[in-house]
């Protein structure tokens, strides 16, 4: 992973989704041939690997995409909304308006 501002906000909301109840797991949102690119990257040139958690900016503002897993003790779209407001609440106050995207991969019990 890089110092860049894109990396750390993936890794400071990667540290909020984890400490929110009924998320067991967070997995990779990049699309699966970047995520398998990182992996093996990692592994062969002892590089970083990618955040889970998505954050891009372009010229519209922020794009968040978390990808998660939820346990059945709450319903799975209320940790989705707490997840979601949890990123947005960290967002607040950016200089430019936010896209919150929380994809719901793994319901367990």
């Amino acid at each position: 992973m890089t110092d860049s501002p894109a990396s750390l906000l993936a890794d400071e909301i990667e540290t909020v989704l984890r400490a929110i109840d009924g998320i067991t797991e967070i997995y990779a949102s990049a699309p699966l041939v970047e995520t398998v690119a990182s992996e093996v990257g990692a592994a062969a040139l002892s590089v970083e690997k990618a955040p889970l958690v998505t954050v891009e900016t372009d010229e519209e503002g922020i794009s968040v995409t978390a990808v998660i897993g939820v346990n059945e003790r709450c319903p799975a779209h209320e940790t989705g909304r707490a997840a979601h407001d949890q990123i947005v609440g960290l967002l607040e106050g950016a200089p430019s308006p936010a896209r919150v995207t929380v994809l719901i991969a793994m319901i367990s019990n």
